[in-house]
């Protein structure tokens, strides 16, 4: 029988969170509770707002250059404009990303409405999230928050696997991109991955995102079970260069190289090892030219402590050196990787390997779809071994390069339908110096 994986605190979405607070939905607004709220924006400049959703910061590699990606885009999209990343880190999110926008600032505000949800039920965190946005009062801490939040031209949440049945209030993401839809805000969802969900999940995600007219999944699974299987692209990463993935001059110096984790994963540390020694021992590598890669600080590091002793010549290579410097991936190399953006990242470099699968229907899907992209890794599993009916590195390229293109196409109609109606909403958020607070109760 599956043990049930309570994913740590240090990556789950109560990390920093603070007492909940009882809702009772079924009242009407007192005569002191907010207008709507955009009637009464938030203070600042005239310039306008392009809004981010991710969870950079933690660090996560695959959260952290996919972040980055967007934000070169918009740099190069709006290098004038304010860009606010909303992230539940985000003074980490500033230290590693101040310099890839000219006006970045980092909060964590719709993360904080999640956080504030009074318990662990989706439906709950969906409603007091919805209740919030319509009446700040519900959430006072986070009104200028909110406020910046309204004055947004576009929201936009970026790609990756965070909203799911492992950490239920993250759906109320999900909450505020229909209300902000509903309330005529241009919004996106790309590159999502949203499983696991359970058949009740499903129905609440797919019925918030029913009427949000940009959406974009990163597999088929996750766009199936958000109502939409015809919104399937591919993961976001696709729209970076794979020269600014890649560090050629340290990859030249490994053949075999380990990326494994003890964090959200059913495999035990032991498993995982044994694992890795047998890899080692298959490759017949010089031990000096065999390295850990490191994506979580800590949670990759635990095979390459238990390994140290074994084969204490292999290297190991730090997760701040594969965000600032590249992930060193060549052709010729042989990996074993539980995580999913190295091996998209390493195959697409040329890299053969194995992709290992530590916590079904999540990891699963994530490195199935890239198996369904052409990717020549295995994928291995407690049920066996998975192979892609076609693959091959070049076909990985090519079907990745029309990925990219799509991706690219379809955030082109939506930020330019964004910027047409988004410079007139900014306009029309200008702040009110006499206006008071949004729904504060004394």
């Amino acid at each position: 029988m599956r043990r049930r994986i309570v994913p740590s605190l240090r990556r789950g979405a109560t990390e920093e969170q603070e007492p909940g607070i009882t809702v009772d939905e079924s009242s009407a607004a007192g005569p002191d509770a907010a207008a709507d709220p955009a009637e009464h924006p938030g203070g600042g400049t005239d310039r306008e707002v392009r809004y981010l959703i991710s969870v950079a910061g933690a660090p996560n590699y695959g959260d952290e250059i996919l972040t980055r990606t967007w934000l070169r885009q918009m740099a190069a999209r709006f290098p004038d404009a304010d860009v606010v990343l909303d992230t539940p880190h985000p003074s980490g999110a500033q230290a590693l990303l101040w310099n890839e926008h000219p006006r970045l600032r980092c909060v964590d505000t719709v993360w904080r409405l999640c956080w504030e949800a009074p318990n662990e039920d989706m439906w709950d965190t969906v409603g007091f999230v919805t209740s919030a946005l319509t009446d700040h009062g519900r959430a006072p801490n986070w009104i200028p928050g909110l406020q910046l939040l309204n004055r947004a031209a576009s929201v936009h949440v970026l790609g990756g696997g965070y909203v799911n049945d492992l950490w239920p209030r993250r759906v109320g993401v999900l909450a505020a991109l229909a209300w902000l839809s509903r309330r005529g805000t241009p919004v996106a969802l790309t590159g999502a991955g949203l499983m696991p969900l359970s058949p009740s999940s499903r129905t609440l995600v797919s019925s918030l995102l029913r009427d949000v007219e940009f959406v974009d999944f990163r597999d088929g699974e996750s766009a199936a079970a958000a109502g939409r299987p015809d919104a399937v692209s591919g993961d976001d990463l696709w729209l970076a260069d794979i020269a600014d993935l890649v560090d050629e001059e340290r990859a030249a110096a490994f053949d075999g190289l380990l990326c494994l984790q003890n964090d959200i994963a059913e495999l035990s540390v032991e498993a995982m090892s044994l694992r890795a020694l047998e890899a080692i021992r298959s490759w017949e590598v010089d031990p000096s030219r065999i390295a850990v890669v490191e994506c979580v600080p800590r949670a990759d590091r635990a095979v390459f402590d238990r390994l140290y002793a074994l084969v204490p010549e292999m290297a190991f290579v730090s997760w701040t050196e594969v965000v600032d410097r590249g992930l060193p991936a060549r052709p010729g190399q042989q990996w074993l990787s539980s995580r999913f953006h190295p091996h998209m990242v390493a195959a697409r470099a040329g890299a053969d390997g194995v992709a290992l699968d530590v916590l079904p229907d999540f990891y699963s899907v994530k490195h199935a779809s890239l198996l369904a992209a052409g990717s020549p890794w295995v994928l291995e599993s407690a049920d066996g071994v998975q192979q892609a009916d076609e693959a091959g590195h070049e076909l990985f390229r090519r079907n990745g390069a029309a990925v990219a293109a799509r991706k690219g196409a379809f955030i082109d109609r939506f930020y330019g339908a964004a910027g047409s109606r988004g410079a007139g909403q900014a306009g029309e958020r200008q702040a009110d110096p006499d206006a008071g607070t949004d729904g504060r109760r004394e």
